[in-house]
């Protein structure tokens, strides 16, 4: 391995296929119970990827998951990994108002603490959908006992960081400014996307700034065979490209750098 000696963070957002916003019109979630999750077949891919890299990372729970799959987010907890809020059905903060919001937080947490046995201090908007018109939506985390929160991209929380409520740790999603373009990376698409040097490229950037890189997988990114079928042009490129080369940059990613879980750093703040 070679590796630097900054820790940067590993999180997993763990929702299965059907909860993806390229499926939610398709699937609504009344549909649900009758499709045939992935989850059990993707999660251990996960976990043995973590495990090969000597990882731990944070897994944020989508609440319908736990309650269908209680035995897996045991496994992931028995592993050593933290657990986090994705919410309960993967919806998008800004199409949620505060009551639905509340109520959803606090029925998901108690369902996955009581599953898991530990306290859940992190949330992550589906879909990094933390936006100024929903900063409502991070008082109510805190008042909920919430700590930490990964929910917009970074030029957003940069351009409003002055305004956030100062409690509240943020971690958003990695991104550098390119002229008018924003440029995420490290995570989920673009970490399939890019070629990997790149990647590599840029996270050392950051760490050289003495700034950490959060990055973001899915276990439906550890499935070849993940469906597609009704998906438009544009969202089935954004699932499927380059599904064949994740498992080798994760591998490569964890081999080059040091990830612990959002947790670990929030000790260390």
């Amino acid at each position: 391995m070679n590796r630097n000696g900054l820790e940067n963070m590993m999180s997993v957002d763990w929702e299965d296929w059907y909860q993806t916003e390229s499926f939610r019109r398709l699937y609504p979630v009344h549909t649900w119970g009758n499709l045939a999750g992935r989850l059990p077949e993707t999660t251990p891919r996960v976990l043995d990827a973590l495990s090969a890299g000597e990882c731990k990372a944070t897994f944020f729970v989508v609440g319908y998951n736990a309650k269908r799959y209680p035995h897996l987010l045991k496994d992931i907890v028995r592993k050593g990994h933290e657990v986090g809020l994705h919410g309960y059905d993967h919806t998008s903060v800004f199409k949620q108002d505060s009551k639905t919001f509340s109520k959803e937080l606090i029925y998901c947490r108690k369902m996955i603490e009581d599953i898991t046995g530990k306290e859940v201090t992190g949330f992550r908007a589906p879909n990094w959908s933390i936006t100024p018109a929903v900063f409502w939506a991070l008082d109510i985390l805190k008042e909920q006992g919430i700590r930490y929160v990964s929910g917009m991209d970074q030029q957003l929380f940069l351009r409003y960081e002055f305004c956030l409520n100062p409690e509240l740790i943020q971690f958003p999603r990695n991104s550098l400014k390119a002229g008018p373009l924003v440029v995420p990376f490290g995570g989920g698409f673009f970490l399939r996307a890019y070629p990997y040097p790149l990647t590599k490229l840029l996270v050392e950037r950051v760490n050289r700034q003495k700034q950490r890189v959060l990055c973001y997988i899915h276990p439906w990114e550890l499935d070849e065979n993940t469906p597609c079928k009704g998906m438009t042009q544009f969202w089935r490129i954004v699932t499927t490209f380059n599904l064949k080369k994740m498992k080798k940059n994760i591998t490569r990613f964890l081999n080059d750098f040091n990830f612990v879980p959002i947790g670990d750093v929030i000790k260390s703040v």
